[in-house]
């Protein structure tokens, strides 16, 4: 899978967990490295949130390819670490 071809599933992946919540996607990054995904929402985004996002995406994206051995996976909002 590509940079461009996991960028698009992952956002697709996101999407759909997201949808009916508060929270909603702002972006995603695939470095060398690591996918960096960026949420907002309506409601502040909690570290739960992050971390929850995070075991749904290791989890699909594990089962589809070595994702793990590959990417590193971060989660967070615009506002965190800031």
């Amino acid at each position: 899978m590509n940079n461009l071809e996991l960028k698009n599933r992952i956002t697709e992946l996101v999407n759909q967990k997201l949808e009916g919540s508060p929270l909603f996607l702002v972006e995603v990054k695939v470095l060398t490295q690591a996918v960096q995904i960026f949420m907002d929402g309506d409601r502040k985004v909690s570290v739960n949130d992050c971390a929850e996002i995070n075991r749904y995406l290791d989890k699909l994206l594990n089962a589809e390819m070595p994702f793990s051995n590959q990417y590193a996976l971060e989660v967070s909002s615009a506002g965190m670490g800031a």
